[in-house]
């Protein structure tokens, strides 16, 4: 596959808080998930008639998703995603249920 018929996308995973640490960055296209190493990740794949959709999570953070993407051959795009801490409280299952 060569750039000239297959679309490129690039960008990086990091925290809104800039001083955090991400755990397992993971940005996922379609069915495809790829860990996101130092927070940078680049997709090469071609372009296909359906809109490409794209998420990013990380650890203990909420996923952020794109709008879908109407791409063409050839394109080259940036997409950042900025997340933001997930604050739910985890649930407690321990303990007797009468």
């Amino acid at each position: 596959m060569t750039i000239a018929d297959s679309i490129v996308i690039v960008g990086k995973i990091s925290a809104l808080n800039k001083k955090a640490m991400l755990v397992a960055p993971t940005i996922k296209y379609g069915c495809i998930s790829q860990r996101a190493d130092s927070g940078g990740y680049l997709i090469k794949t071609k372009a296909a008639d359906i809109k490409l959709q794209l998420s990013a999570t990380a650890v203990g953070y909420l996923a952020v998703e794109t709008e879908p993407l109407i791409t063409q051959i050839g394109d080259s795009i940036v997409v950042n995603f900025y997340l933001t801490p997930d604050e739910r409280p985890l649930l407690n299952c321990e303990g007797n249920i009468k």
